[in-house]
């Protein structure tokens, strides 16, 4: 069992606090003017609008901000936000309550443009960078900046998967829009994999950064292995146990793998969905073909060679170890009858007949991909 943790990106514009100010200024400026066509006012309220666009295009056309010019950009941006939000607030006071003056989406966008400039005034006066549950998308409030240290970059925008892969299949553990630690995912994931096999995994692969003592202890209580640096001082070991290790170390590349796979050909690291669930869902899909895809390899082409390949050791690979085959095809697992050769054939017609369904699906899902992604 192989364990490790990514991050699925948003398809979102690098935020900065100064693009995020100046767009929560223009949104702020379209409710104002929406709220303005249903008032009774014959003038239309002072924003500032061109002055404040001419402030921002000043400093961002800049290739080299200082913090000086940087700070004082966004001092602007925010006076001139707090006199929008006034505006709007207002407005609100005068109009009648119902029906509403705003549409659901353009009063939640308020609400978020509210939120942003709280944390964006905190952040000026007490001059810090970061900011609990911090925004950095008005129209995705929901993700969240999520540290990683690689080389790409710092800091990742979208959701934290703890992610477990078996023999090629690749399981969800656990998906989060806030930035948490991932040693916690290790106790869960062995267990999920215990209620889905009916064993415990004899082996776990993981990264340094889940094993923690805690987590050591759990695993020797249990009698699964490790592959991991030791604690304390190293000791010695003859060619043949490094090369094992080295090898069993290796065997996590898999999992890697796997989160290359889906983020090259499937666009993990483009998610364009612009709801927290309906991402969810981007992501699951994408993990599900990738899944499909690794039983095209294994699924035989033909029934006759299906019913043979469950007949021999290969039933277990097959409907075991690498994942709840009967549940996928409408079968009970727990029926006394699953080792009859009725059973079996009727299992071999059936997985002969969804390989080609399968494939189909592959086809079409991965057109539909490749149209979103351009």
């Amino acid at each position: 069992m192989k364990i490790d943790a990514t991050v699925a990106d948003q398809l979102i514009e690098y935020p900065t606090d100064l693009k995020l100010l100046n767009q929560a200024r223009l949104e702020s400026e379209r409710i104002i003017d929406l709220l303005y066509q249903r008032s009774d006012r014959k003038i239309k309220p002072r924003t500032y609008r061109r002055v404040a666009q001419k402030h921002y295009l000043a400093l961002a056309k800049k290739r080299k901000k200082s913090q000086k010019a940087l700070r004082k950009g966004i001092g602007r941006q925010l006076r001139y936000l707090r006199r929008n939000i006034q505006t709007i607030d207002a407005l609100f006071e005068e109009l009648p309550k119902k029906p509403f003056p705003l549409r659901f989406r353009d009063l939640k966008l308020f609400w978020v443009i509210r939120l942003l400039y709280d944390q964006q005034l905190y952040m000026y006066q007490h001059r810090v960078k970061s900011h609990p549950d911090r925004i950095v998308n008005l129209y995705q409030p929901y993700v969240r900046p999520i540290p990683r240290g690689k080389d790409k970059g710092k800091t990742e925008f979208g959701a934290k998967l703890g992610v477990s892969e078996v023999d090629g299949f690749c399981r969800i553990d656990h998906l989060s829009w806030d930035a948490y630690n991932e040693c916690t995912d290790l106790i869960n994931q062995v267990e999920a994999y215990q209620d889905l096999y009916g064993y415990d995994p004899e082996v776990v692969l993981a990264d340094q950064i889940y094993l923690t003592r805690a987590n050591r202890a759990w695993l020797k209580s249990r009698g699964i292995r490790h592959i991991g640096l030791p604690l304390g001082r190293p000791k010695a070991l003859s060619a043949y146990a490094k090369r094992k290790l080295r090898n069993e170390r290796n065997m996590r590349n898999h999992i890697e793998g796997k989160f290359g796979q889906g983020k090259n050909a499937y666009g993990l690291t483009r998610i364009r969905a612009r709801r927290a669930d309906t991402s969810e869902s981007w992501i699951a899909a994408i993990f599900t073909v990738l899944n499909l895809r690794r039983w095209l390899k294994i699924l035989p082409e033909n029934p006759i060679q299906c019913y043979f390949e469950i007949l021999t050791l290969d039933a277990k690979r097959i409907y075991r170890s690498q994942g709840p085959l009967p549940e996928v095809l409408g079968l009970d697992r727990n029926q006394e009858a699953i080792r009859s050769p009725i059973y079996l054939g009727v299992l071999g017609l059936r997985v002969a007949s969804l390989r080609g369904l399968f494939q189909q699906t592959l086809t079409k899902f991965n057109m539909s991909l490749f149209l979103i992604s351009r």
